[in-house]
């Protein structure tokens, strides 16, 4: 790991620290102590490092995925947004005290927020990682005479979901704060309370707190007295907590611990303003993806995190020590090359999808592509991005030979829906002129409908496939919305903060489809479902198939006839008999 306590701004970046990773065994910090000091580097270049794969081809024996061979040139993406709030923010702590953004500590005990059923609730999580940045700022004005500065691509969480707080110079695009929006948390009283019986129970004698702890009283401040401090009586009863008195002080449980996050009429947004230069700005990230920061709650950045897992910090290591295949073609070339390979169509971007941006930039994915227009070896790109017109050169070369095909991922038509769904993806008006430049271009397109959502985009079916085919399209494929592990809960999450009138509804239409369950990953049914909701959804796929033309050409698969293995740089040439 290389870490550096360095808090100067660097020209070009977004945070301005290194902390560790949280799983490091140790911390470095600098000292100045007096001797000598080669001057700092104004900025600091981005250092892209190859991931030490020993192959590149990724086998599959699923039976209801069209492919065995897959390759994914990526593991991660330049781009990680830094959402962050000035230092002097108060943060929310479990004890019902408050600290300053710049003084949380890793391992803090905060409140955070999640979703217990229709509502969300707070509770107690821990910080995971703190860091500082330096970006252009707003002040945002609240009705309770609340200020708040952060920067523009920070969110709130509002009364109908997360929002930012200023837009990126599009304002079609993803949701952000405007005047009159009511943010979600606490009242301007209900945190003066918090703070008032905090600083009290700070202020008691440890005897008085553990005393309370072990008879199972709970101290309560009074509002007529600031100095009086009296002990209310819960149970009475003996209690074996009371062999426990040298445990811990007074809890605050019964403060906020799962009550419902409401929006009051103090959190209304009067006023925002660009404040026209760049703050030191700090973030977090928490066990529950948010935290409560002057009484709003607040979205946490949760991708910086991830670079811990690979000894590197969250701050300045995150932007500037990225990870892709960087030999990816010359692995690709030796593959091909071994005695036993055999060649079968390779799908391109399975995992994740081969037109990232930066792609634009490293040609990871072009390069792979080369190699197999060289080898005349099939293959299948599957992707959400408009970048793959810019390889239209090769894969129409391929296509002449029925060497190459793309299949374009469409989710719904409506800018709204696509923004909650997939904020950073193309547009369906420029995915669909992907479809038809690819197509005019003699390319084989075909686009799949995925994820199709229960009562949120399946009554879209028939004019995705439609418009799709008015692109250029001929086949079609789609597949229904799956959650497996962790992603159940997330999609919980999403759905009670975009569709609450019908997350009900949808999740009952998905235990319908899975068998009772939120997730089936029995091959063979995982992509489309059991039951008669699967099978009207699939009567409706076939229905408009037919209608539209769409699969109705025989053949259309990519052959492997052409393939030549490359020659192994220095390997013995073959004879010409």
């Amino acid at each position: 790991m290389s870490s550096s306590r360095e808090t100067r701004p660097l020209k070009g970046r977004g945070a301005v620290s290194n902390p560790e990773g949280r799983f490091e065994s140790r911390q470095l910090e600098s000292v100045d102590d007096g001797w000598y000091q080669e001057a700092l580097p104004d900025s600091v270049a981005t250092a892209v490092t190859p991931e030490r794969a020993k192959s590149i081809i990724t086998t599959n024996d699923s039976p209801d995925v069209g492919f065995e061979y897959s390759i994914n040139p990526y593991r991660g993406c330049e781009h990680g947004c830094i959402y962050c709030l000035s230092g002097n923010t108060s943060i929310l702590l479990a004890n019902g005290a408050t600290r300053p953004l710049r003084e949380l500590e890793i391992g803090q005990e905060i409140y955070g927020t999640e979703k217990r059923g229709r509502d969300r609730r707070y509770v107690r999580t821990t910080v995971l990682a703190h860091w500082r940045t330096r970006k252009l700022a707003h002040r945002i004005m609240l009705a309770d005479g609340t200020q708040l500065v952060a920067s523009a691509d920070h969110r709130f969480l509002a009364h109908d979901g997360w929002r930012f707080v200023a837009p990126n110079g599009d304002v079609s695009g993803p949701p952000y704060v405007t005047r009159q929006t009511p943010l979600m948390g606490l009242a301007l009283g209900i945190r003066q309370r918090l703070s008032r019986e905090a600083r009290m129970i700070a202020a008691s004698p440890p005897s008085l707190h553990r005393l309370a702890l072990a008879a199972d009283f709970e101290i309560r401040s009074s509002d007529s007295a600031r100095l009086l401090r009296y002990f209310q009586l819960r149970g009475g009863r003996d209690s074996p907590r009371f062999s426990h008195s040298c445990g811990p002080s007074i809890t605050q449980e019964s403060l906020i611990d799962q009550q419902a996050v409401e929006s009051p009429a103090g959190l209304r947004v009067v006023e925002i303003e660009p404040l026209g230069a760049e703050l030191d700005l700090f973030d977090i990230t928490t066990g529950t993806g948010d935290f409560v920061a002057n009484g709003v709650v607040s979205h946490n950045c949760y991708a910086r995190p991830a670079h811990s897992y690979m000894g590197l910090s969250p701050g300045l290591d995150f932007e500037t020590k990225l990870f892709y295949k960087h030999d990816a073609a010359d692995l690709l070339e030796r593959e091909l090359a071994r005695p036993g390979y055999v060649c079968k169509p390779i799908m391109l971007g399975a995992n994740t999808d081969p037109y990232q941006p930066v792609e634009r930039r490293l040609e990871v994915t072009r390069g792979i592509l080369a190699v197999l227009a060289r080898c005349r070896h099939p293959v299948s790109v599957i992707t959400k991005g408009a970048l793959v017109t810019r390889d239209t050169d090769l894969l129409t070369d391929m296509a002449r030979d029925d060497l190459a095909s793309v299949a374009v991922s469409l989710t719904s038509l409506d800018a709204a829906t696509k923004r909650t769904l997939e904020p950073r993806t193309a547009s369906p008006e420029a995915r669909l002129r992907v479809i038809r430049h690819l197509s005019e271009a003699g390319i084989p397109v075909s686009v799949m409908v995925a994820p199709v959502i229960p009562a949120i985009t399946d009554h879209e079916l028939e004019r995705l496939l439609e418009a799709a085919r008015d692109a250029g399209a001929t086949t079609a494929a789609y597949v229904l919305l799956r959650l497996p592990y962790e992603v159940k809960t997330l999609f919980r999450e999403w759905l009670a903060e975009h569709y609450p009138d019908r997350a009900q509804h949808v999740m009952s239409l998905v235990n319908e489809l899975r068998g009772g369950r939120d997730n089936d990953p029995e091959f063979g049914t995982r992509m489309r479902g059991t039951g008669p909701y699967a099978e009207l959804l699939r009567t409706r796929f076939q229905l408009a198939c037919r209608r539209l033309g769409l699969n109705a050409a025989r053949g259309g698969r990519l052959t492997t006839r052409h393939f030549r293995p490359p020659t192994p740089t220095g390997g013995q040439m073959g004879l010409d008999l």
